[in-house]
């Protein structure tokens, strides 16, 4: 399983295929959102320091193309 830290805050073991910003949410990571984690609205963000997170999917890639 993946295990994320969200600096200062948790250490946890993620489940795969499960949306990023849910998994923290139940572990007590607080993280603005507005489209209830569907991958919508775009105001959550995080920031991948170190690890592999895998193949962006063409979702991902359109996306944040725009950023």
């Amino acid at each position: 399983m993946p295990t994320i830290t969200a600096e200062g805050i948790a250490t946890f073991e993620a489940t795969p295929g499960r949306r990023l910003v849910l998994e923290l949410m139940d572990n007590g990571v607080d993280v603005l959102h507005r489209c209830g984690g569907l991958a919508k609205c775009t105001t959550c963000r995080v920031e991948v320091l170190d690890g592999d997170s895998g193949e962006m999917t063409e979702r991902e890639k359109t996306r944040l193309a725009r950023e």
